[in-house]
């Protein structure tokens, strides 16, 4: 005999005439739980397309009606809010993987190239001091002043008795040698310092393709990927494979 099933259909009728997400409002209130909060945000849309995705699919914790018998509303009403709430649970567990996977699905273009492989980017920063001493060994110094040759000549006069007139009385001539004069000057140790300090910092990137694949290669498997994968989606299936059935 043929029953009668709550269906997502009429689970989403509900859940929309009563203003509530058909797939729980989880981690809402929570900021460390990121991967469900464009949902909670968009539920309208996101209930929309799951309903399209599962119209004729039956949540499997019910029992059914018989064909001839009319489903009540508040009968609808309680299984819909049991199947959120198993949604609830069912996202609670699964948070940890979710939340890695949804850290893949946001990652930004500058942090994800489809054309290169290797990426590789070093940062330093240091406050820098530096300390140098010259030494110098104590020295002598010495100075040498050489004087040459010279003479000097002294002429000594008289004036005659009754004469206006000075006459050569002596004259005297002294030779005197090259001279040279040596002074020492004895300088004892010397050191000097030279203190200073400094901040070094820089950004050292290296990207592009390393050559162990080519760049088409790597574009391939971009699109391979993506083409088989996207998050909603993702956990959509995963909610139809523990709580639904054909």
């Amino acid at each position: 005999m043929k029953m009668k099933w709550v269906k997502v259909n009429d689970m989403y009728d509900y859940a929309k005439s009563v203003n509530t997400p058909l797939l729980s409002d989880f981690g809402e209130d929570d900021e460390t739980v990121t991967f469900w909060h464009d949902y909670v945000e968009n539920y309208q849309k996101y209930d929309k397309l799951f309903r399209r995705m599962y119209l004729s699919f039956r949540y499997f914790l019910q029992e059914p009606v018989s064909r001839f018998d009319e489903l009540v509303e508040s009968e609808i009403g309680d299984i819909t809010l049991d199947f959120i709430d198993e949604v609830y649970n069912h996202l609670m567990v699964n948070a940890k993987k979710y939340e890695e996977l949804y850290r893949v699905n946001v990652v930004s273009d500058n942090d994800y190239s489809i054309t290169d492989n290797y990426n590789v980017t070093e940062t330093m920063e240091r406050e820098t001091s530096k300390t140098e001493a010259d030494v110098y060994g104590s020295r002598t110094d010495t100075t040498d002043d050489t004087i040459g040759d010279r003479e000097d000549t002294s002429l000594g006069a008289i004036e005659g008795f009754n004469s206006s007139s000075f006459t050569d009385r002596d004259r005297t001539t002294i030779n005197t040698g090259e001279q040279e004069n040596s002074r020492n000057f004895l300088k004892g140790q010397q050191s000097d310092s030279h203190t200073g300090s400094g901040t070094e910092d820089y950004t050292f990137t290296k990207r592009g393709n390393i050559g162990v694949k080519t760049v088409t290669q790597v574009m391939a498997e971009h699109t391979n990927f993506w083409e088989k994968w996207e998050f909603y989606t993702y956990i959509f299936q995963e909610i139809c494979g523990e709580l639904l059935l054909v």
